[in-house]
């Protein structure tokens, strides 16, 4: 049973796109928001969201059960693909106390995307061997 604020739980489920336990933390406007784009964005792979809520985000965390299923050790680097094609690498830091976060290139990434605090990034497993994402960016 969902706990109190976790009622919106069940339709990222159905939409496929795990979130982090920090969802307890948006504001209302944030879920209202997080909640219009699993309903309307449907991945065609297994996906993730992140919520930037600082002006700066160094390592977004990717959700643990996202990890637990997909995430293969191995790969040497995690690669964030845009939409119009653009690739960038980032350092695989491998999983610490359960979470993977998206390392050292991420910076890069986040300026050069122009991303701000209260963009919601959703991310696609396009390849699990090489754990290649596509970003699609929802900006505020």
């Amino acid at each position: 049973m969902p706990q109190k604020g976790d009622e919106f739980l069940p339709l990222f489920e159905e939409s496929g796109i795990y979130i982090t336990g920090k969802h307890k933390l948006l504001s209302k406007e944030e879920k209202e928001k997080a909640i219009n784009i699993a309903r309307f964005f449907k991945p065609k792979h297994p996906a993730f969201m992140v919520f930037l809520r600082a002006p700066k985000i160094i390592h977004p965390t990717v959700p643990t059960k996202f990890v637990n299923k997909y995430y293969r050790e191995n790969a040497k680097f995690i690669k964030l693909q845009s939409s119009d094609g653009r690739e960038w690498l980032l350092n695989n830091t491998g999983i610490y106390r359960g979470q993977l976060r998206l390392g050292n290139g991420w910076a890069r990434f986040s300026n050069e995307m122009n991303l701000k605090a209260g963009d919601i990034c959703v991310f696609e497993l396009m390849r699990e061997k090489d754990f290649v994402l596509k970003a699609s960016i929802f900006k505020i």
